[in-house]
């Protein structure tokens, strides 16, 4: 198993997925359903859910997406850590 997917291993088995949870919070923010979401970042509503239950994680070009469109740090959106909102 690559790093990659032991890592995705490891949340969908603990039940958890900060990054799933950081984009769910980042859609509550700006009223925007799963499909709202999908439609910004020209994505598929079915790659929304995978990130969100965390079948796998956003791509360079995803996270690049969501900083721009919601100006997000991209290392409050995997880690967790700084401010949420670019200033």
């Amino acid at each position: 198993m690559s790093p990659a997917q032991n890592y995705l291993y490891n949340y969908h088995m603990s039940k958890t997925n900060p990054i799933g949870e950081r984009l769910q919070e980042i859609r509550r923010d700006f009223g925007l359903s799963q499909e709202g979401l999908a439609r910004r970042l020209d994505v598929s509503v079915s790659t929304v859910i995978k990130w969100e239950r965390g079948y796998f994680l956003p791509g360079a070009r995803a996270l690049l997406a969501i900083a721009e469109n919601f100006k997000v740090s991209i290392n409050w959106l995997l880690m967790g850590k700084g401010p949420k909102f670019l200033q």
